[in-house]
């Protein structure tokens, strides 16, 4: 599996990365100019979130206008990863960014969907056949970056 990002120009293929030997989550960022993509492995909740929310803060103060958070590779969500993706999103709205989350069917698409995040945040579904689809009932999106990309 990849975690892709692309800008209109170039596009960077990251390896998703794996939970580490400990069970904890892990993150990884890439960069491409004006567009921030962090893939996170693994069970997220209070006790383990602690990267992923440094990571969205740093990309967001460095200026990244499309944030994208892929949960693909996340097997568990909670209330707290519900809160920290809803406040990012405000923080990337009130920079003029884009908040996209990218997740597979599964529980973390459940949550998003149970919490109303779906109708809140751009949140994008990879399904089958590896076609990527909105979420119903979504607000518009400025921006819709193809983050399927391969070198």
């Amino acid at each position: 599996m990849v975690c892709a990002m692309a800008s209109p120009d170039r596009r960077a293929v990251v390896p998703l990365p794996t939970p580490d030997s400990a069970g904890l989550p892990s993150v990884d960022v890439a960069r491409r100019g004006v567009c921030t993509q962090v893939c996170v492995a693994g069970e997220l909740d209070f006790a383990t979130m602690g990267a992923l929310g440094a990571a969205l803060d740093e990309a967001l103060d460095a200026g990244a206008s499309i944030l994208t958070v892929d949960l693909t590779a996340c097997t568990f969500i909670d209330s707290a990863v519900v809160a920290l993706l809803l406040r990012t999103d405000r923080g990337a709205r009130a920079r003029r960014a884009e908040l996209v989350v990218v997740t597979s069917e599964g529980a973390a698409l459940q949550t998003l969907q149970l919490t109303g995040v779906c109708d809140a945040v751009a949140v994008l579904v990879d399904g089958p056949g590896g076609r990527r689809g909105r979420v119903s009932g979504q607000r518009a999106l400025r921006v819709v970056p193809d983050l399927r990309g391969s070198e």
